[in-house]
């Protein structure tokens, strides 16, 4: 009996089990109070096993907050191949499962028929055309013919004055054409554009929402992006450019610059070129933007030397593989848009592609 004590004593703190009593005459459980009481052990082990889970991924996401701000530092420090390096790494520890994984459709040659079959039309798609800002344009030029005239009739100038402000307009305007590449003109035409039209601001946040979200998925780090000709002014210095989003794109450099690019490498180019038409499409049935996107995807292609149906093969499946991907992710879209309209981080947007939130 003593050694038995003993025994007990030395083996430590046992697990206290909840203490069921029996209703039975012989003291036995009962196969219902049996399975209670299984119950209860299994549930304690579930919290526990929930609880360790818990602590993991807090730790798994402190880990991941720190990276992808650490990303955003190297990105806007101009070291892209160090940022891609850490995605990389951050794939190999389970933490990222968009960066470069898109599963879109399979790479053959498609009709215009197929394309039709799968709600796309080519010509709403690849033919974008301006015409909300060629209206503010055009209203922003009467505009100014009626501010001329009513200087003369209204405030009663002389013919000479009104002469020398019309030349002095005309000279600003050619200034700009030749200096600036219709830059100024640009940047109050697509100003006053945001300021009586809110969904305009909105069309192109989706916009560069798609070029940012196929980059992405395809594995092409975005390295920025502005929403407005002001933005590219006031943060890259830079006139005449609506918006855009910029990318780690070295190895597409390099290998442009080689004369040697891979048919991987120029999927990705098609695919990110035609996403912000594809969006545009895909929200009004039609595109406005992305006429440069399409002038370089063309250039590139005649550059390479493409015969006519190679290139129609190419620019198909790229069309429908980038609707598709699109389609398929428009909560994303939708969200990663807001955050760009509000100015976030890159940091942020990475994440709501990985569906975190940071």
């Amino acid at each position: 009996a003593n050694a038995n004590a003993n025994a007990n004593a030395n083996a430590g703190p046992r697990l206290r089990l909840p203490t069921l009593r029996s209703r039975s005459k012989n003291g036995r459980m009962s196969k219902k109070q049996f399975s209670s009481y299984t119950t209860t052990i299994n549930n304690n082990n579930n919290n526990h096993n929930a609880t360790k889970a818990r602590s993991t991924n807090v730790e798994s996401f402190s880990t991941l907050k720190d990276r992808l701000v650490q990303m955003e530092k190297e990105v806007e420090a101009g070291r892209g191949a160090s940022a891609t390096k850490i995605v990389r790494e951050l794939q190999e520890e389970g933490l990222l499962g968009a960066f470069s994984r898109a599963e879109g459709v399979p790479k053959r040659s498609y009709t215009l028929q197929d394309l039709r079959l799968n709600k796309i039309e080519p010509a709403a798609l690849l033919s974008p055309t301006e015409n909300y800002l060629e209206k503010v344009s055009t209203y922003c030029q009467r505009a100014y013919v009626a501010g001329l005239l009513s200087t003369y009739f209204v405030y009663h100038w002389d013919a000479t004055q009104v002469f020398y402000l019309l030349a002095f307009s005309l000279m600003m305007l050619t200034v700009d054409k030749v200096g600036y590449n219709g830059g100024i003109e640009f940047l109050a035409v697509d100003t006053i554009g945001r300021w009586f039209n809110k969904s305009y601001g909105v069309r192109v946040s989706r916009h560069e929402a798609g070029h940012f979200l196929i980059a992405y998925i395809m594995g092409v780090l975005p390295r920025g992006y502005t929403l407005s000709a002001w933005n590219a002014l006031k943060y890259n210095m830079t006139l005449s450019v609506q918006a855009g989003t910029s990318f780690c794109d070295e190895d597409f450099q390099n290998e442009v610059a080689s004369g040697k690019l891979t048919s991987s490498t120029l999927d990705k180019f098609c695919c990110i070129a035609l996403a912000g038409v594809a969006q545009e499409f895909i929200d009004h049935g039609s595109a406005e933007g992305g006429r440069n996107d399409i002038l370089q995807l063309d250039n590139l292609l005649q550059g390479l030397g493409f015969t006519q149906k190679k290139a129609d093969d190419q620019i198909r499946w790229s069309a429908l593989n980038t609707v598709f991907l699109l389609r398929k992710n428009q909560e994303t879209i939708a969200a990663l848009s807001e955050a760009m309209m509000a100015e976030a981080p890159l940091s942020r947007c990475y994440a709501i592609v990985e569906a975190f939130d940071l």
